[in-house]
């Protein structure tokens, strides 16, 4: 989330044959499609990627997370450990204009036939993007987070 730009994660990818057979929970929690944490529950589509770098921007754009876990939380129990499995999103910050909101958020879609593939989320961004300010804006942690 800032310079120099990194991948990371790359040890869990996987092809879409592979993620399709997956029978366990396989990511970063929190960037996790809901449907990557109930495995079985759907299949694992490039759609779960959709959503990975939607809960990737939307950390990138806050400064926090867009389904945070309670502390102490319970890592038997699915809704505890996968916020994103039942509840929605926080807010973005009002600074992110109204059109990256909206395209970070349609990633986030509980539903993956309902998220943007990768061309359309391009579409969706890049004038939006196009018209950003080039100089980097510092948000404040959401409070009551460490």
């Amino acid at each position: 989330m800032g310079a120099p730009p990194r991948l990371i994660d790359l040890s869990l990818a996987r092809t879409v044959d592979e993620a399709r057979r997956l029978t366990w929970e396989a990511g970063t929690d929190a960037y996790m499609a809901p449907e990557q944490c109930i495995p079985g529950s759907l299949p694992i589509e490039p759609a779960a990627d959709v959503w990975g770098l939607g809960a990737t921007l939307f950390h990138g754009a806050a400064g926090y997370l867009p389904f945070p876990r309670e502390p102490g939380f319970d890592a038997a129990d699915v809704g505890s450990r996968f916020p994103q499995v039942e509840v929605d999103p926080l807010p973005l910050p009002d600074e992110v204009p109204f059109p990256v909101q909206e395209a970070i958020l349609a990633c986030l879609h509980p539903e993956p036939e309902q998220r943007p593939t990768p061309r359309q989320l391009v579409e969706r961004l890049e004038p939006a993007i196009a018209g950003l300010r080039t100089q980097p804006v510092l948000f404040r942690r959401r409070p009551g987070l460490r």
